[in-house]
């Protein structure tokens, strides 16, 4: 009976960790294209700066 219970936490310990994951990764891919949004809009800024200098 407890080997059975034992089994079942583990599975569903595996399926709470893959979902933690699932999520932690997709919260990493949204912040990496936002902040590779950011440094385009930062380098076309600069690069807007560094062109207008007389």
């Amino acid at each position: 009976m407890s080997e059975h219970l034992a089994h079942r936490f583990d599975g569903y310990a595996l399926f709470k960790l893959m979902s933690v994951a699932k999520v932690c990764r997709a919260i990493c891919v949204i912040k990496g294209k936002e902040i590779q949004e950011s440094l385009q809009l930062y380098f076309e800024c600069f690069s807007e700066e560094l062109w207008s200098e007389p």
